[in-house]
């Protein structure tokens, strides 16, 4: 909503706006063609998107064995990411097996039940203000395999830009998440 009121109001100032919400790692680089294209730099835009393409090839995750992981994108509520958005594709490229592959919009709150049940492997904090130990003091997380090997992660040691953003620095994203 955010963005089509600034489009409405660049629009009505004359200014021309193209608005591209990239939902997956291919339409972030069919967007970077678009934009590319109404900028009359459709060949640039092409071997943008063509060399993204090809890092994001060489960084893919090739093994049998995929850590489960839980990536919180807010603490309250508590909400986390589908493997059909964006962020769930990159956890996936990345090697990882996200722990909510289906949920009913692909940035969806979630039950606390659920990530203890799921018992992630790994946690992913993508948002300031919350560290490993205010997650390990959750009720029923302290048993969570995450929380009892240290393997939570948060925006100290994963800049969230990285993969909440759709841009050209989801290949550094992928790479910090492997």
């Amino acid at each position: 909503l955010e963005q089509e009121f600034l489009t409405h109001e660049l629009d009505k100032a004359g200014i021309r706006t193209v608005m591209i919400y990239p939902q997956s790692i291919e339409e972030l680089l069919s967007g970077i063609r678009v934009i590319a294209g109404h900028l009359g730099l459709e060949e640039r835009g092409e071997a943008v998107a063509d060399s993204l393409a090809l890092a994001i090839e060489d960084l893919r995750y090739r093994g049998d064995e995929r850590p489960s992981v839980y990536l919180e994108i807010y603490g309250n509520p508590i909400m986390s990411v589908s493997r059909r958005s964006l962020i769930g594709e990159l956890v996936e490229v990345a090697g990882g097996n996200n722990i909510f592959r289906e949920l009913p919009r692909d940035y969806s709150r979630i039950r606390s039940e659920d990530v203890i049940k799921a018992d992630p492997e790994i946690i992913i904090l993508t948002y300031p203000g919350v560290s490993s130990s205010d997650v390990k003091s959750r009720m029923g997380w302290q048993n969570i395999s995450a929380c009892l090997n240290d393997r939570i992660y948060d925006v100290n040691d994963l800049d969230p830009d990285l993969i909440l953003r759709g841009g050209p620095r989801i290949v550094e994203g992928i790479a910090a998440l492997h």
